[in-house]
């Protein structure tokens, strides 16, 4: 079993779901993550769909939300959960008696195309909630979130927002809380966890974007002079 103080604030390129095993429950305060969704598209001029790639009855959510929710303590910030919607039907009846709500990342000024009759526009965030939870937004605070798509990703092809992971951060965090990201990609949950004084922890399967994360944790969050 992993020491925590001994996995913190590092880049680890490892399976997640092996690497989560070792960790002790309740030891990450805040989760936010994105997965690969694991569908592709049939696209044409009078039609439009997602279809899942592989076996559905062993979806990676499946098997990642009990990890997620096992090692989420009591008292933190819970879990903020990237997905697709065509993959609702698959997730939702797995939640148990999870407390969670569905947010909207609201895309502004994009949509998606392929031939759909209505343009896609938004991506669903699974908020799984383990009372009593952390939360600073208050009363007014809203379950779509506005940020418009980066014009260019530099680092990773699915790249979200830093502004958007950073105000997720700041909604169920505290100062020197450990966030956690199983699925670091090119590593904007760590740059948003150290930018805002938290600690972190991430998992990538893949060399090539661990080095990626590493070189862009160190250069974004780099004291101005």
């Amino acid at each position: 079993m992993y020491k925590i103080e001994d996995i913190i604030n590092k880049v680890h390129c490892a399976d997640c779901l092996e690497f989560m095993k070792e960790m002790p429950d309740e030891s990450v305060d805040l989760i936010i993550t994105d997965p690969p969704y694991g569908v592709d598209y049939d696209g044409g001029s009078n039609n439009h769909r997602e279809k899942l790639i592989g076996d559905k009855d062993t979806s990676l959510y499946i098997k990642i939300i009990p990890e997620l929710y096992r090692i989420t303590r009591k008292g933190g910030g819970g879990i903020y959960l990237f997905y697709t919607s065509s993959l609702s039907h698959l997730i939702l009846p797995h939640l148990d008696k999870m407390n969670y709500q569905i947010l909207i990342w609201y895309k502004k000024h994009f949509s998606f195309n392929m031939g759909a009759k209505f343009k896609n526009s938004y991506e669903p965030i699974l908020y799984l909630k383990k009372p009593p939870f952390k939360f600073r937004g208050g009363n007014n605070q809203k379950d779509v979130f506005v940020y418009s798509k980066n014009s260019v990703n530099l680092f990773h092809p699915t790249q979200k927002p830093l502004s958007l992971i950073e105000n997720l951060v700041f909604l169920s965090s505290d100062e020197n809380d450990i966030v956690f990201d199983p699925f670091l990609g090119s590593g904007t949950t760590a740059v948003a966890a150290k930018l805002l004084k938290r600690n972190f922890i991430g998992i990538e399967i893949s060399p090539e974007y661990c080095e990626i994360a590493r070189k862009r944790i160190q250069v974004q969050t780099m004291p101005l002079l």
